[in-house]
């Protein structure tokens, strides 16, 4: 619920050091590094680190290799597995041919059996051909055509031979659409004769030359010959089915190995080293982390650790956040508006209560609530959905406020509770809390406003803005004075009030530019120019009040969408007629909860943006990403 404290850390020693103080001190510790150019533009005297990662090669292989076989990305301990660069090369290696052998092996078979099954089709069309093809295939002074024609071009050729008697054909196969055949010419007239076919519409057919005796006994042999291939296509699909059973573990160690090395190698890029050889390597940590590296950097004694507080240097540190788990599921949401600034408040945990409240009085109702429950848990837990666990959130308070409007899936009188269409006095009642439930809400919005600025030590964000003290002083003197005399008809407004807790903090707030200049002690506090300055802040402070009540009267949605939810599950049980028919009840609700819980969502993500976080919330700063292997994830090579 809060900003992890950060410390500058600058790790120093001999620049021959450098990858064992990275590999055991660095990596996967928490450990933020700063680009090496922030720190060599500060000090002519260091250049960047030399370096090459010599990791790629070998890592982008072994990835190869798991995709290949199909491998998940896992963590395997390698730390006893006594490995170094080239002992990996050398394993990795013999992995690798091993693996192709199996792979082309089987591309080899899978090819062999698929021609011999074509060819075994293309022959089986010419059977009952007398001759021996490996007669045929011999012949000096004529030409032997293997093709297929179609049937009606077939049926006219006699005709168009005429006289030819340089053509001889032989059909083998009489199908409806083609007629398998083969024709038979002269060497020496074997060029004219293929024009003339060719121009029937023949379509030469070329037979296989591994092939012995008629077309059947050549089929009879290539069928035997795809047995044999497909008896060892199994042997070596069951061996390399073995071999990878066997090698998966060591294939495994090799990745987590090449995979942290390759990490630890790319963290070099961050570091410098001066004239005499010295590195050094700067980042952010979290400060309660230090202890460790210390002690781990203690195996080190040449190697040097300094760190500075963020308020000691010009780097702003980067954001790490620290909340409880149901914080945590709403911290998509503040991320999507942006992180905190460094010593900004986190507003995770305040939107994790808000928003459930919020949800809850718009969209109170018992039954409805219990399926948003069970809804968000399945797709929280099964589907893994981070959206699942706000459901269930916001499917709690939706039922915890069911109770107290009396409402179970729309219908009011089971439970007993506020009514909200009982009467009008009721949905009164409603909106005038929600208008209070605003104010309270943008006053409290301000006071986190004023612990910002006391954090930041910025004068002008505590006394002069309008969320400032100023500005609450403002805020609520009208409200309460609103209040006190529309409720009890007490004059509150005299000269005297508005004149201290009105008039003067507008003016201070007008004035806040200025007057925080002032305050941090700066010389060019004057405006440049007083009509300008006037001119400018006039519309400004239009804006500002007009921002006061807009605000406020936006907390009215929570109201109207309690009063707009009542009513349409009216409309509903209106429709389902009476007595009430379930297929109507069951398909009116899932319209109502679809709908309604859209819209809600929406709104109450509205309010929590533009009413609350604008309030207070800076937000843009940078996310902590610590130099921690992810093994699970390929890397982009």
């Amino acid at each position: 619920m809060s900003v992890v404290p950060m410390k500058m850390l600058t790790v120093a020693g001999p620049a021959e050091m450098l990858d064992d103080v990275i590999c055991t001190c660095l990596i996967n510790e928490q450990f933020h590094p700063l680009e090496a150019s922030g720190i060599v533009g500060k000090n002519t005297h260091l250049v960047p680190v030399s370096w090459s990662n010599s990791w790629q090669e070998p890592l982008s292989t072994v990835q190869k290799l798991m995709e290949s076989m199909s491998l998940p990305y896992e963590f395997r301990d390698f730390r006893n597995a006594g490995l170094s660069l080239e002992a990996a090369a050398a394993q990795l290696n013999a992995l690798y041919d091993a693996h192709n052998h199996y792979t082309q092996l089987q591309s080899q078979l899978e090819a062999q059996i698929e021609e011999n099954t074509h060819e075994v089709q293309d022959l089986k069309k010419f059977a009952g051909l007398p001759s021996d093809l490996t007669d045929i295939y011999h012949l000096d002074y004529v030409r032997f055509r293997f093709g297929r024609m179609l049937r009606e071009a077939f049926d006219s050729l006699n005709v168009k031979l005429g006289e030819k008697n340089e053509i001889i054909l032989y059909p083998t196969q009489l199908g409806q659409d083609y007629v398998y055949l083969v024709y038979v010419t002269p060497k020496s007239l074997a060029a004219k004769s293929d024009r003339f076919m060719d121009s029937l519409g023949f379509e030469r057919m070329r037979l296989t030359d591994h092939v012995s005796g008629t077309p059947e006994d050549s089929a009879k042999m290539l069928e035997a010959d795809t047995a044999d291939c497909r008896q060892k296509l199994q042997n070596t699909k069951a061996e390399f089915a073995r071999w990878k059973q066997e090698n998966q573990e060591r294939l495994l160690v090799l990745y987590s190995y090449l995979r942290f090395m390759y990490a630890a190698g790319d963290l070099k890029k961050y570091a410098v080293q001066t004239e005499d050889g010295t590195f050094l390597l700067c980042g952010w940590i979290p400060a309660k982390e230090l202890d460790g590296i210390r002690q781990r950097a203690g195996q080190f004694p040449d190697v040097m650790l300094s760190e500075d507080s963020p308020a000691a240097g010009t780097e702003t540190p980067p954001v790490k956040l620290k909340n409880n788990f149901w914080a945590r599921l709403f911290q998509p949401f503040t991320e999507m508006y942006g992180l905190p600034a460094y010593n900004e408040f986190d507003p995770t945990f305040l939107m994790a209560i808000t928003y459930s409240i919020l949800f809850g009085i718009m969209y109170g109702d018992v039954g409805q609530g219990l399926v948003l429950i069970a809804l968000g848990v399945f797709l929280y837990k099964v589907k893994g959905l981070w959206l699942g666990g706000i459901l269930g959130s916001v499917g709690v308070f939706s039922t915890i406020f069911g109770f107290v409007f009396g409402s179970f899936f729309g219908y009011e009188h089971l439970i007993p509770g506020f009514h909200v269409l009982d009467s009008g006095a009721n949905a009164t009642k409603l909106l005038v809390v929600s208008a209070a439930l605003g104010a309270v809400t943008i006053v409290g919005m301000m006071v986190i406003n004023i612990i910002n600025g006391i954090r930041q030590k910025d004068i002008k964000k505590i006394f002069f803005t309008n969320n400032s003290l100023a500005g609450i002083i403002f805020y609520l003197a009208v409200v309460i004075g609103a209040v006190l005399m529309l409720t009890t008809g007490v004059k509150v407004f005299t000269p005297l009030y508005i004149i201290v807790f009105i008039l003067l903090p507008i003016l201070v707030m007008f004035c806040q530019e200025p007057l925080g200049k002032l305050a941090a002690h700066r010389k060019d506090w004057k405006p440049e120019s007083i009509g300008g300055f006037i001119a400018e802040n006039f519309f400004e402070m239009f804006e500002v009040i007009l921002s006061y009540v807009t605000n406020t009267v936006s907390f009215l949605r929570v109201g109207a969408y309690a009063i707009c939810h009542a009513g349409m599950m009216l409309v509903v049980y209106t429709l389902a007629g009476d007595p009430a028919s379930p297929v109507v009840l069951v398909i009116g609700n899932i319209l109502v909860m679809g709908i309604e819980g859209l819209m809600v969502c929406i709104q109450v993500l509205r309010l929590e943006f533009y009413e609350m976080f604008g309030r207070f919330y800076q937000s843009g700063s940078r996310e902590f990403t610590p130099a921690v292997v992810d093994y699970t994830k390929k890397i982009d090579l």
